[in-house]
């Protein structure tokens, strides 16, 4: 980190000088989770941008920690951008800006990041959250992925569905009690129906609580976007969930649809 962000010492650069110290600083698969994500490739432009302007980056702290369950880095910086006005540009902070960060490592490379107002005493627990969300949205894109549109068999979404949900997993969906057997029962007859599944939104509520949207298109005629609320045991797997909002978009009948309780839906009645 601080070779790195030496380079940025007010003269202007190419980015490919300093390639190799970007590399070994944010990991492959590193995202920065504010709001709207930035991607790795987003943040090497950002990055190759300030260095060709000429920003002056300084380290005001940067403390890596090693705990039990989790490596992070707490990092502070002061970034300096001298630019004449026609030469700024909307990504870029100007003047003197401070910027405090949490990020948390995987051999010694930053994979999540987030931008943070809390002082150093909550670093930990941001940490932590980016972790547990991090591992939480993996285990949940494991299962949304075999859903592809193509009929899939039991064994296929089994070992993904018992990795992300806890064996006392209980739902209620329009008054009916759901248990992880059932709710397996339900997964297996979309993918059975050759279901395409996305992840329309995630975000992570705090208090191991999650905000979860999911798109589902049966066929051209039965399309579902389910939007619950999910609460997560100390493995990172799902104890309950809870619906939130449902909208399905039809241009048959849901009675129409082979077993239409899979969607919790009394006949024409959402969630």
């Amino acid at each position: 980190m601080h070779l790195y962000v030496s380079a940025f010492d007010g003269t202007p650069k190419e980015f490919y000088k300093v390639k190799h110290l970007f590399d070994s600083v944010f990991d492959d698969k590193f995202l920065q989770v504010d709001g709207d994500t930035i991607s790795r490739d987003e943040l090497k432009q950002m990055h190759s941008t300030y260095l060709a302007l000429g920003s002056r980056i300084e380290i005001l702290r940067c403390k890596e920690v090693t705990t039990s369950s989790i490596e992070y880095i707490d990092f502070k910086l002061c970034v300096t951008n001298d630019f004449p006005t026609q030469t700024k540009l909307s990504l870029l902070t100007t003047d003197n800006t401070t910027v405090h960060m949490v990020g948390t490592l995987t051999d010694g490379k930053i994979v999540r990041a987030k931008m943070v107002t809390e002082d150093s005493r909550q670093a930990l627990l941001i940490a932590r959250h980016i972790n547990t969300a991090h591992h939480v949205k993996t285990k949940l894109m494991a299962l949304i992925n075999i859903f592809d549109g193509s009929v899939k068999s039991y064994n296929q979404v089994k070992k993904s569905f018992d990795k992300l949900i806890n064996n006392d997993f209980v739902s209620t969906w329009n008054g009916n009690l759901i248990r992880k057997e059932t709710k397996k029962e339900m997964l297996m007859l979309l993918a059975e129906a050759g279901t395409k599944s996305e992840l329309v939104d995630f975000k992570y509520l705090g208090d191991n609580q999650f905000e979860i949207k999911t798109r589902h298109v049966v066929d051209e005629s039965v399309v579902v976007t389910t939007h619950s609320r999910g609460t997560i045991d100390k493995n990172n797997m799902f104890i309950k969930l809870e619906p939130m909002n449902t909208e399905h978009i039809t241009s048959i009948s849901l009675c129409e649809f082979p077993k239409p309780w899979i969607w919790g839906l009394n006949v024409n009645e959402g969630w």
